[in-house]
């Protein structure tokens, strides 16, 4: 059984990016739909939070109008190869582009490019998904691993998408 996406809301600041190889013009790998925002993500964690801690910093479990979907950033760590206390090497936001499929079938379900800030949400029907991101250039890296994550009815998940910059 295919999930259907029933609708994505764009994110304030949310743009169109650069158009790397192998992309539609929107910046997402060709043969999957196409994004409404920014997507990226590499490892990450996902959980059901109540809207105060969304890192979206938009509604979210539950959901007022009994929505359902996925909410959430993606950050890429600071790149810096030591990190010392007097000089910190924060996570930033990363745009990117976040792809959805679904869980049981690989079939893609929907995909949107992140705001700038890396801010992403995406209305879903209640199931399980594979979330991928991709940088938007589609370089290796800074890359991200897919998170399984599953999505209730009347509920968002709240996802950090984190990539790895490679430096050590």
């Amino acid at each position: 059984m295919a999930a259907t996406v029933l609708s994505v809301a764009a994110l304030t600041g949310c743009h169109a990016g650069p158009t790397g190889a192998g992309t539609t013009g929107s910046g997402v790998p060709a043969g999957l739909p196409s994004p409404i925002a920014s997507v990226p993500a590499n490892g990450g964690t996902a959980t059901t939070a109540p809207a105060a801690t969304s890192p979206a910093g938009d509604a979210a479990t539950p959901d007022r109008t009994g929505a359902s979907g996925i909410t959430g950033v993606t950050i890429v760590d600071g790149g810096c190869p030591v990190v010392r206390a007097q000089s910190p090497c924060p996570d930033r936001p990363l745009q990117a582009t976040v792809i959805v499929t679904n869980a049981r079938s690989g079939s893609a379900v929907a995909s949107v490019r992140t705001s700038p800030a890396g801010r992403f949400r995406l209305q879903l029907a209640p199931g399980r998904y594979v979330v991928r991101a991709v940088n938007l250039d589609n370089a290796p890296l800074p890359r991200s691993a897919p998170i399984t994550t599953t999505v209730a009815a009347g509920r968002y998940t709240t996802l950090t998408i984190r990539f790895d910059s490679g430096i050590r």
